[in-house]
């Protein structure tokens, strides 16, 4: 029965709002907009500087290696500078090894021909500084003092704990297998599930090809372009099994 009593509702205590410090952001904002220098001649960005002309020319950039693939960062300037674009996931389960090759032997052709080569994703946190460190490590700094070099110039790096596994793992040889399948998702040999079409497998410092008969002829140059570069890179022959 009811008394006629008002009985409060219980106040919800309702969390507290998140506040983002006005410099943090405009921190983070000012990045992406900038070129952060590697090398006297590589750079890194993200997608907002890498399509300002008036930043490319301030620092003399020849040559642009996009890292996000042209459907999601389209080459605005392809008429002014040389592109050259890779499908690369920020995904820290899909072993980047081709994407390193590929990424590297346009930047070290671009350096070789006087060029200045500028690499970037969408935000140049992640995969243009994974691309950056490897750089590093190729021209002899240990992963420690790649990572301490490009941090001091560029703060805000991320690179996502898959890649700084994988580049730990750069210059040792590792004595398990890695199986790499063509994807044509990401237009590269990566470590997917499928097991249809060319492979690549690798261990030690031993590399083989598996060529299948029915690999349409694009398969097969590609297959052979990653094969070479692996050969390039490892100063060692790979084995070609055509199937």
């Amino acid at each position: 029965m009811s008394t006629g009593a008002v009985i409060p509702r219980k106040t919800r205590l309702r969390p507290p709002t998140l506040q983002v410090s006005s410099q943090v952001v405009e921190k983070e904002k000012s990045s992406s907009c900038q070129l952060c220098q590697v090398s006297p001649s590589v750079y890194i960005s993200g997608y907002e500087a890498a399509k300002n002309p008036e930043l490319l020319r301030s620092s003399s950039i020849t040559h642009i290696l996009n890292l996000a693939g042209e459907s999601k960062c389209p080459n605005a300037l392809s008429s002014s500078y040389h592109y050259f674009s890779l499908k690369m996931p920020d995904n820290p389960k899909i072993d980047i090894l081709f994407f390193l090759y590929f990424a590297m032997d346009f930047i070290i052709n671009s350096v070789k021909n006087k060029g200045k080569v500028l690499v970037h994703c969408v935000k140049g946190t992640s995969r243009a500084a994974a691309v950056a460190l490897a750089y590093l490590m190729l021209q002899g700094y240990s992963e420690q003092e790649a990572y301490a070099f490009l941090n001091s110039a560029h703060p805000n790096i991320d690179p996502n704990l898959g890649f700084v596994c994988q580049l730990r793992e750069l210059r040792e040889m590792k004595l398990e297998q890695r199986v790499f399948y063509y994807s044509s998702k990401y237009d590269m040999f990566v470590n997917t599930e499928s097991n249809d079409g060319p492979r690549i497998e690798i261990v030690g410092n031993a590399c083989v090809l598996y060529l299948p008969a029915e690999a349409s002829l694009t398969q097969q140059r590609f297959s052979l372009q990653c094969v070479r570069l692996w050969e390039k890179f490892n100063s060692a022959t790979a084995t070609i099994v055509y199937m």
